[in-house]
């Protein structure tokens, strides 16, 4: 079923107030989360440092390298709190606002590219907003599952529409899994560097030398 495009509008623009309203912090003070609260301190530190101290290698900015954590969020906190001028608090409950109402938008887009119905679009987009695994994780949350979570119906988007973003997304995923491969094998050459190899005697001589 398709609707006049004026009211496709309204709809849409009904739903993402409902989105922000059911996230909208009543009786909290503070963040929520554990990780929240680390990501939160990676920000403060990049803030006082003017640069990351957890980064070792360029596979650090993903979480890739060993003793890294992905930097997107930290990073993306810290931009928006220095050039808006907002604390850090402030800046995780803006970005949960804004990446639920993107995806909402993005679900709806999705529904529209996999079959043209606007009344099936609204109801996919409501349902996707109001997820609670979603609500969870862009509820004044600091973790990006919220942000990689908006972004999966895209991703849905561009497969349906566009051909060639196939051979772009299988050619990502081998990067994906050479990269973390890289990482391992850092790890266990690191681990081999710094633990001495085991000595192995026989019964005998372990008991002659306790003696």
């Amino acid at each position: 079923m398709r609707y006049p495009r004026r009211v496709t509008y309204c709809l849409i623009t009904v739903l993402a107030l409902v989105t922000v309203l059911f996230r909208y912090p009543v009786g909290i003070d503070h963040e929520m989360g554990s990780d929240t609260t680390f990501i939160h301190s990676l920000t403060d530190s990049l803030i006082a440092r003017g640069s990351a101290a957890w980064i070792l290698h360029p596979l650090s900015y993903f979480g890739l390298y060993a003793l890294s954590y992905p930097s997107a969020m930290p990073f993306l906190f810290g931009s928006v709190s220095i050039a808006g001028d907002i604390t850090v608090e402030g800046v995780i409950l803006l970005t949960g606002l804004v990446f639920a109402i993107v995806g909402t938008f993005s679900a709806f887009v999705a529904s529209r590219a996999a079959k043209d119905d606007d009344r099936l679009a609204l109801i996919v987009a409501l349902l996707f907003s109001m997820g609670p695994f979603y609500i969870k994780d862009t509820a004044w949350v600091g973790s990006s599952r919220g942000f990689v979570t908006a972004l999966v119906p895209i991703i849905f988007y561009f497969l349906l529409r566009k051909p060639s973003f196939h051979r772009i997304c299988a050619k990502h995923i081998q990067w994906r899994f050479q990269t973390s491969e890289f990482s391992k094998n850092s790890e266990v050459s690191r681990s081999d560097w710094r633990v001495p190899p085991s000595r192995t005697y026989p019964r005998g001589h372990q008991l002659a030398s306790v003696v």
